[in-house]
């Protein structure tokens, strides 16, 4: 066979590479931020953070219990981004070989379910609560990331009401657990306070417990 009778692959047909919508996306609002702090960061003064960053002005409803200030904005913004995320994830065909946005999620549910639910809980609680456990930690990491997102520089986590959050809805499902292994109406342990814990912390020993008995309980 001569050398020009070879077949030669077509490539006519393949479709060149194109970066996917979320890349412009996350692209525009990068240039945009820093387009909109450019001219501050070089004609005011540096900021340093300071305790008063904790405690920032009101928007509005300036001393009502709907006061809106920095702190509620970045929380509004991070609770979006992630229910945006999460829901387009959920939204799109997943397939049996994943891409990358997929992999991302599939390597994050797997080490919550792995490594924190299984591990921690067992079989059979690891399954129970691994969806509850995937819900705190991405939205811990999703309140501890604005730290670091240009325009927002403060942890939505920051002060003690996204945490007391995540507190409560850790504590009924923690205790239930305790109640059914030691009956109803038990749900605390038989002692109000830890080995070793002053007294004056009492008051918080009795929900740590109650997740310490739901962890043993495999």
């Amino acid at each position: 066979m001569a050398a020009d009778d070879v077949a030669v692959p077509r490539t006519a047909d393949a479709k060149p590479f194109t970066k996917p919508l979320w890349y412009w996306v996350l692209l525009i609002v990068l240039v945009a931020v820093i387009a909109l702090t450019a001219v501050p960061a070089f004609t005011q003064h540096p900021h340093s953070p300071s305790v008063e960053d904790f405690f920032p002005e009101a928007l509005f409803g300036e001393g009502t219990f709907m006061e809106f200030n920095r702190l509620t904005f970045v929380r509004l913004v991070m609770g979006g981004l992630l229910c945006l995320t999460l829901g387009l994830a959920a939204a799109r065909r997943f397939r049996l070989v994943p891409g990358r946005g997929q992999a991302l999620l599939e390597i994050i549910a797997d080490f919550v379910r792995s490594n924190v639910a299984f591990m921690l809980l067992g079989n059979k609680n690891g399954r129970r609560f691994a969806p509850l456990l995937g819900t705190l930690f991405l939205g811990v990491l999703a309140m501890n990331l604005s730290g670091v997102i240009p325009g927002l520089n403060i942890a939505a986590s920051s002060v003690v009401a996204v945490p007391m959050v995540f507190a409560a809805l850790t504590t009924s499902p923690s205790s239930a657990p305790a109640s059914r292994s030691r009956g109803p109406g038990t749900s605390s342990p038989p002692s109000s306070s830890l080995p070793g814990c002053p007294r004056r912390c009492t008051c918080s020993s009795p929900p740590l417990s109650s997740s310490r008995t739901s962890s043993c309980g495999r």
